[in-house]
């Protein structure tokens, strides 16, 4: 509600300042512009998990470690989107830190400073993004484990680790999860990029983007991939219940089971 709001106050008033013809107005209506161009961005992925998934993608078949996968794809729209946001703010903190620097009363160091510190920072996701420190979320399906690839974690669990799976709701913001929880007994296996300092036997989040893996669970978040999570759930009870059949993933049969679950969905 308040994205949409600004959203709308942010268009009038971009309309507003550009139908004035005042020079000074007009000048300082590109800040306006970028404001509710992120304003706009911030609404669209508050809305996207009240949504299906945009431009769904297909699983697909691969191999790792020499072991056949089957992989369960990202949203690219979910991921980027926040991206774009923090890319319209680093475009005005930037022009801003510009104009402090070329006004004609001389250079206002205190707010050139400001701008180009928030600025810098807003660029700091675009390029973990660029340098494949963030990626789009995926889950890749053995026959031996469930390994979650997040957007800057990774987290494996064999199957025979797994005690239960329930879905639940995450209300800020309102999306589906699907909890996967391991026995007590499981052997888990923690993967953190960077922006990720590991020391000793504890990781500290320098740029929070993921949470950190809970050793008892695997969290999916659904508006992160790129297909039904309904079908995403019983995809994976299936497999859970049905320990024999995990040999097929990797395989076409897994494809095939993923269609014939998805049709009776």
């Amino acid at each position: 509600m308040v994205a949409l709001i600004l959203t709308i106050l942010t268009t009038g008033i971009s309309i507003s300042i550009l139908r004035s013809g005042d020079p000074t107005a007009v000048g300082a209506a590109k800040y306006v512009v970028l404001f509710g161009i992120s304003t706009a961005l911030m609404l669209a992925l508050a809305l996207r998990p009240q949504q299906g998934p945009f431009f769904k993608r297909t699983l697909r078949l691969t191999e790792e470690h020499g072991q056949p996968v089957l992989i369960v794809p990202g949203s690219r729209v979910y991921f980027w989107l926040p991206q774009a946001m923090y890319l319209s703010f680093a475009m005005m903190f930037l022009l801003a830190s510009y104009g402090s620097a070329t006004s004609n009363e001389g250079v206002h160091w205190p707010l050139f400073i400001i701008f180009t510190a928030l600025g810098s920072v807003s660029t700091i996701p675009l390029v973990l993004a660029a340098t494949g420190m963030l990626r789009p979320e995926k889950l890749a399906l053995s026959a031996d484990s469930i390994v979650q690839h997040g957007w800057s974690t990774q987290t494996a669990l064999a199957w025979d680790d797994i005690n239960r799976l329930h879905a639940s709701f995450n209300l800020q913001p309102v999306q589906r999860l699907l909890n996967i929880a391991g026995l007590s007994s499981a052997q888990w296996i923690h993967r953190y990029n960077r922006p990720f300092s590991k020391s000793s036997d504890n990781p500290s989040r320098l740029w929070n983007w993921d949470k950190l893996s809970n050793s008892h669970w695997i969290v999916i978040e659904c508006p992160r991939l790129a297909v039904d999570s309904i079908t995403l759930y019983r995809y994976l009870d299936f497999y859970i219940a049905n320990p024999a059949l995990r040999v097929e993933l990797g395989t076409e049969s897994s494809l095939d089971r993923w269609h014939s679950i998805e049709g009776s969905s």
